[in-house]
């Protein structure tokens, strides 16, 4: 073998007997050196690198094969891989390349650093078709992966003693794996197909999806109407991606199932409402969510569209609703009472007429947020919301359109803006009840002020009278003592004094 190249020579000794039978070097001589040459040819061989799979988009599989040919001289040579990857980088930045993974002169696999992780759960896979074929997956290809990639095939002999030694690497082209980088879009529109003219009509409206630079998605749905008035979004219902249909803010307990939500195909929804009423009144629109499967047989958010608007309008709303707030008294001590009115003006329909009805909602506003404080609905049930405080409140109905607010034993937290809110019913021809739009009165502003002279009147009595038990306690406490304890002093006093004025007299 190559290693046994090197000088080569002999030695011979001559021995002669000696008397006893023993013998003795005679003669020693060493021959001239020959020098012995082993010569081996190198293997020779290619790496050829081609992509039987390349992904078009992210989580797409990747399949990458290194291919040895034009193999000479190999007899007895072990062929291993080693894959690497190359990030791209601009001209002037230094190149650096990472190791995924390599096969060492055991056929042992031994992943780099970086890429640990995914080859121990399988997210990476190294096969050896044959001994001069070897493959890479990557099975879900992520954002990172782009960039160059290439196979070193190292080529290993045997030595004397059986182990392996590296001769030769030979390394393949750099090979780019990319995909076109664009942003997923969803397009949605919105066609109404039944349209709304008058109260108890049906309504219905269909959603048409279109995304583009999506990976096999499925839709989500949620239907919302933005109300004419107050521009406030209500969430009416919503479907799943997995075809689920829920309620989300349709909380009318008489018309839970008045409402549908439909997939019609696998990019279209609709939306049914049945015996629509006035207060249906607004601009429905459909929110669509694009979901994508990802590496762990999850569904994450790719994007989102919103539809256009499709108005829902009555030709004929009947007649029409005003609402004002009167109060007693704007200004008011802790521990009072205040009452306030909310009167509702018809225009368009006789007073005192039964074919209408009210809810009435009354709310307070603060600087930070807004609490509901007793409802009272058409059949005249009210409700009251949980307080904190001693104080406490009351609602009645004074007159036909006249509802009153009364906030007893009022404490600093009552004070803000108070609004009163109508819904108003009508009854039509068949009988039946129609809701109207709600109705919201202008606030009004209660202040809650602090009564020095009466925060002090207690304070003053209970202090006033303290001082004066004191004062007779310690003017008794004086007379007693003065009374008892220095009785006999002050008579030998008076005696010294008489003695001292009768000899100033002689």
């Amino acid at each position: 073998k190559k290693t046994d190249t090197g000088y080569y020579f002999c030695k011979v000794v001559g021995w002669m007997p000696q008397s006893g039978g023993t013998w003795y070097k005679a003669a020693e001589k060493t021959s001239t050196s020959v020098r012995v040459t082993v010569t081996s040819l190198e293997p020779t061989y290619s790496v050829l690198l081609s992509a039987p799979t390349t992904p078009h988009f992210s989580d797409d599989p990747t399949e990458l094969e290194c291919k040895v040919t034009d193999v000479q001289n190999a007899n007895g040579t072990r062929m291993t891989v080693s894959w690497h990857y190359r990030k791209p980088t601009p001209a002037d930045l230094p190149v650096s390349d990472d190791l995924i993974a390599t096969m060492d002169q055991n056929w042992d696999l031994q992943a780099g650093e970086k890429y640990k992780e995914r080859v121990g759960k399988g997210h990476i896979v190294l096969t050896k078709l044959d001994p001069a074929v070897f493959k890479l997956q990557v099975l879900h290809t992520r954002d990172t992966d782009r960039g160059e990639y290439f196979c070193t095939v190292s080529a290993w002999a045997q030595t004397k003693d059986h182990s392996w030694v590296k001769t030769k690497d030979v390394s393949s082209r750099n090979l780019p794996v990319s995909w076109e980088q664009e942003d997923p879009s969803l397009t949605v529109v919105a066609t109404p197909l039944k349209a709304v003219f008058s109260g108890g009509d049906p309504f219905e409206m269909a959603c048409k999806v279109t995304g583009k630079k999506l990976k096999n998605p499925k839709y989500s749905v949620l239907i919302n109407v933005e109300e004419p008035s107050s521009r406030k979004i209500r969430k009416i219902m919503s479907m799943s991606q997995d075809s689920v249909t829920r309620l989300e803010e349709w909380n009318e307990k008489d018309r839970l199932d008045s409402v549908v939500l439909e997939k019609s195909s696998a990019d279209e929804f609709r939306f049914r409402m049945y015996l629509t009423q006035i207060s249906d009144a607004g601009y429905y629109y459909c929110e669509v969510t694009a979901w994508t499967p990802d590496a762990g047989n999850t569904w994450s958010e790719a994007t989102r569209g919103i539809s256009n608007k499709v108005k829902i309008d009555f030709e004929n709303t009947g007649p029409a609703f005003n609402v004002s707030l009167h109060s007693d008294k704007l200004t008011v001590y802790p521990g009072e009472t205040v009452k306030i009115e909310c009167v509702i003006t018809v225009h368009g329909a006789a007073a005192g007429t039964d074919d209408i009805s009210y809810d009435v909602k009354w709310s307070v506003s603060t600087e930070d947020k807004s609490v509901f404080l007793v409802t009272m609905d058409r059949w005249g049930v009210r409700t009251l919301t949980p307080r904190n405080g001693t104080s406490d409140c009351s609602l009645e109905r004074i007159k036909p359109r006249t509802y009153r607010l009364s906030i007893h034993n009022t404490e600093d937290t009552d004070r803000g803006s108070y609004h009163c809110s109508v819904t108003p019913w009508l009854k039509t021809s068949d009988g039946a009840w129609q809701k109207s739009l709600e109705i919201q009165s202008e606030p009004v502003h209660l202040k809650v002020d602090f009564a020095m002279l009466e925060s002090l009147k207690y304070p003053l009595l209970f202090g006033a009278g303290a001082a004066l038990c004191v004062g007779l306690l310690a003017m008794l406490i004086g007379y007693i003592g003065a009374r008892f304890c220095c009785k006999n002093a002050l008579q030998d006093d008076m005696r010294g004094n008489r003695r001292l004025v009768s000899m100033e007299m002689d």
